[in-house]
């Protein structure tokens, strides 16, 4: 992934907003290979990330099973101390917070919110840089405004990467390019195994980039490639 604008500044958090943590933890990676110091907080098991996304930066490791290390906790206290002793010691430090629906199912929304706050608070005292992603189809619309009235969204189009994919929404065009019929939002549902509201979403997702159009088949809906969707999928 080549990064064409750098929008990040010093002392500001950003929002994600993807379904699946791909694009993240790619953007991660590449910005932190030399123009910040990285720290990775998730649920994602650290050797994988590293074994996929190369990443060589410390992993605060999201789990019930903390160990000595201090790189093992759910604690929000704990993972704030973590932070703030990570930027205290390194300049230009980005800071990625990942998979916050894990600690939701572990306190409260609310609580998750005020640990938010705690930590753009941090990072804007150390001149640091902190990105939170999201997948929307977890928090309500009420809950995404609260976030992004106190963290600003970054989108693809904003690094100058819209016309790149998530995995999720690339393996539906790809179905919909192979398949030997023309493909509904049904078969789409059955193919995999995601509600009516997510197969919706993420075709409308697809739509919004230009990389399908939908159209009417009797009852059903049929999902058609563009000249720009085909781009996108091996010739077939």
């Amino acid at each position: 992934m080549v990064i064409l604008k750098n929008v990040f500044a010093l002392g500001s958090s950003y929002l994600i907003k993807e379904y699946s943590s791909d694009w993240a933890y790619s953007l991660f990676a590449e910005k932190t290979k030399k123009e910040f110091k990285g720290y990775c907080i998730t649920r994602t098991n650290p050797s994988y990330l590293r074994e996929k996304y190369k990443i060589l930066s410390p992993v605060l490791w999201l789990t019930n099973q903390p160990d000595k290390d201090d790189l093992k906790t759910s604690n929000l206290g704990h993972i704030l101390q973590s932070v703030k002793k990570f930027v205290q010691k390194n300049k230009n430090s980005l800071i990625l917070l990942d998979r916050i629906d894990y600690l939701i199912n572990l306190y409260t929304f609310e609580q998750v919110i005020k640990f938010i706050y705690s930590l753009n608070d941090i990072v804007m005292s150390k001149n640091a840089v902190l990105l939170v992603n999201v997948n929307p189809e977890i928090l309500n619309n009420y809950q995404l405004n609260l976030l992004q009235q106190e963290i600003k969204e970054i989108t693809r189009k904003d690094l100058g990467v819209e016309d790149e994919l998530e995995d999720d929404l690339h393996e539906i065009l790809l179905f919909a390019h192979t398949s030997p019929k023309k493909v509904s939002f049904k078969d789409i549902s059955r193919q995999f195994s995601i509600t009516k509201t997510t197969t919706r979403k993420r075709i409308r997702a697809l739509e919004k980039k230009g990389f399908v159009i939908i159209r009417k088949n009797g009852r059903n809906k049929i999902v058609l490639l563009t000249e720009k969707g085909k781009k996108h999928v091996p010739p077939g």
